[in-house]
């Protein structure tokens, strides 16, 4: 039979089948790893979140610094109890009028080179400042 076939109608060898990559395993265990990894980082940042609003008040940290400043040298005195006054402050009125009261008082203190020891009046307008910044805590 294949002896009256023309040389077009000769049956031709089948080839072997093709190698096609497939790489939808890889892509399909990459897309888990890659989730899963955005989810331990995003867990991550939720647990630092949470565990950041339970931070140390600055407020009061603030207020034990006003309490310790050594009085025996009134110019670096001076200059804390105006810089971490002005940190304390919140939104209260009260402690806001003291707290310019208490930077009046203490400018003499501030400015010069040489000064003598804190005045009596200066030394209770901190100590009034500082009451009631305990009070407004």
């Amino acid at each position: 039979m294949a002896a009256h076939l023309t040389p077009a109608q000769h049956l031709r060898d089948i080839k072997p089948p093709v190698e096609i990559h497939d790489i939808s395993v890889y892509l399909y265990w990459g897309l888990i790893i890659l989730s899963v990894a955005v989810l331990a980082v995003a867990l991550f940042y939720l647990v630092k979140l949470l565990l950041g609003l339970r931070r140390t008040n600055w407020r009061k940290a603030w207020l034990e610094a006003l309490k310790q400043i050594d009085w025996n040298d009134p110019k670096h005195g001076a200059y804390e109890a105006t810089r971490l006054g002005r940190l304390l402050l919140g939104e209260e009125h009260r402690p806001r009028e003291l707290y310019r009261q208490m930077v009046e008082a203490l400018k003499p203190y501030k400015y010069r080179k040489e000064v003598s020891g804190l005045a009596p009046d200066a030394r209770a307008q901190f100590d009034l400042f500082l009451k009631a910044c305990d009070e407004s805590l």
